[in-house]
């Protein structure tokens, strides 16, 4: 068993009522261990896994609201970079002439970030560090302009709430009779490694494995992990990390046409091992590959989780409720809420006698165009027609039934359509709405209007509610 799962059992067996964190980098990954702890046959009650900024903001935010100041990164970014970097005089300047790349916002957003999460500053950059003085001037002068707009917008970065948070201990989480540990050779940052350090209760020494012939990297030197000899359960990562003659039989390489291809082979051989798929763990080494995973195994039927999660745009939910902010976005446009309704990914809630499929035909028949406005108009026009054929004595009696069904569909639909833009909000004289009234429309119609064909789709409602409410 791998030594730090070996070490959580451990703990929680010993301390079943006690409080225990798990520092971690991931969301995802506290849900892997927890996966494990449970196929061990561990119940890991008042075991909470965490990661570092989770604490910062509990201790660190609520004090930098106070005084004003927003605490998130909305707004930051590489688009922020790139237009500081273009305010900044132009003589003499190295990255102005870059600035045409496609990547070079996002790398100096990156650099900044990083240097601010290690606790340096503009006036702490040093001419020694750079090989051409004209860089070391302009990204010195960079860093000013972003402090300085940090500063006079009343904005706080990742940086802001770790510093904050370390000036108040007494809003801590962690209270000084629980116990707290962290994943072995997790990579910290300086503020949050300064973060962690100052937690209260009782610090557990996490374990792992030594893997000998390795060299341990530089930044894991000063990490307080204690490191057992690697058994043979970890042969294959040590025949990895030091690669000898004599591979071991347990270890097993191929080659394959494609990630298709990849990812089918490593589905035979899951059936051919005869494991349970709570026994199996996929390891991908980018993103692409999960959910790539996760569509092959919904077409056999296979039950999986995905450690990072699915993309909202991956459920009807999801999708629906993008398709939403698209209809808004381009002004009611009746071409887009057309297309949503094609989709499959809205159901009528309410509404009989009419499918989806069915309110798309009439909307192209009424002619609606944009706006609010466009669909009472359209559709009264549309219902009003069909209600004259109706009356019309001259006709058969199958196309009089026929012209007062389609009628009433059609004033079924307007009716519809009315609630849901009598749901959203419109934008005040100064083009401001109301965010918790935005935050109500969108989850009245994902309760009423998004389809759901699976478990996965009902899942997917219930975490997009909270995550539209979160926001």
């Amino acid at each position: 068993m791998d030594p730090f799962i070996a070490q959580l059992c451990a703990l929680c067996t010993t301390h079943r009522t006690r409080a225990k964190w798990v520092f971690l980098p991931t969301h995802s990954l506290g849900r892997t261990l927890g996966d494990r702890l449970v196929l061990e046959g561990t119940d890991w009650a008042n075991l909470c896994f965490v990661t570092a900024l989770d604490i910062a903001l509990r201790m660190g935010a609520p004090f930098l609201v106070e005084r004003g100041i927003d605490p998130s990164e909305e707004g930051l970014g590489p688009v922020l970079i790139m237009r500081l970097l273009l305010e900044l005089p132009e003589d003499g300047g190295y990255f102005r002439s870059l600035a045409d790349q496609p990547t070079m916002a996002q790398a100096l957003w990156t650099t900044v970030r990083e240097l601010r999460m290690a606790g340096v500053r503009a006036d702490q950059i040093l001419m020694e560090a750079f090989v051409s003085p004209a860089k070391h001037k302009e990204f010195r002068a960079l860093m000013t302009a972003y402090e300085t707009f940090l500063e006079t917008e009343k904005r706080g970065d990742m940086a802001s709430v770790y510093e904050e948070a370390v000036m108040h201990p007494d809003w801590c989480s962690i209270q000084p009779q629980d116990c707290w540990t962290e994943f072995p050779d997790a990579q910290w940052s300086p503020l949050q490694r300064s973060l962690i350090e100052s937690m209260p209760g009782e610090r557990i020494v996490p374990r792992t494995f030594e893997i000998a012939g390795s060299i341990l990297p530089r930044r894991y030197s000063g990490s307080k992990v204690e490191r057992i000899p690697a058994g043979p359960s970890a042969s294959s990562l040590a025949f990895l990390m030091a690669p000898e003659p004599n591979k071991p039989a347990n270890l097993k390489l191929f080659h394959a046409g494609g990630r298709d291809a990849e990812i089918d082979e490593v589905f035979r051989r899951i059936l051919a091992s005869g494991r349970a798929l709570d026994q199996v763990e996929i390891t991908c080494g980018t993103d692409e590959y999960a959910p790539l995973v996760w569509e092959k195994a919904c077409r056999y039927d296979w039950p999986v989780t995905i450690g990072p999660g699915l993309r909202a745009a991956l459920t009807r939910p999801g999708r629906a409720l993008l398709g939403l902010c698209s209809w808004i976005e381009t002004d009611f446009t009746a071409g887009v809420l057309r297309r949503l309704l094609e989709s499959g990914d809205v159901r009528m809630g309410g509404v009989d006698d009419l499918t989806p499929g069915q309110a798309a035909r009439l909307l192209v028949k009424a002619e609606a165009g944009w706006g609010r406005a466009t669909y009472d108009i359209s559709l009264h026009r549309l219902a009003k027609h069909y209600r004259a054929v109706a009356d019309d004595a001259d006709r058969s009696n199958e196309q009089r039934a026929a012209s007062v069904q389609k009628a009433d569909r059609t004033e079924r639909l307007l009716a519809w359509i009315t609630t849901i833009l009598a749901s959203i909000p419109a934008c005040a004289q100064d083009n401001q709405v109301a965010i918790q009234e935005i935050v109500g429309s969108a989850l009245e119609f994902l309760a009423t209007c998004a389809a759901k064909s699976s478990a996965l789709d009902g899942a997917a409602a219930v975490y997009s509610c909270s995550g539209v409410y979160s926001r």
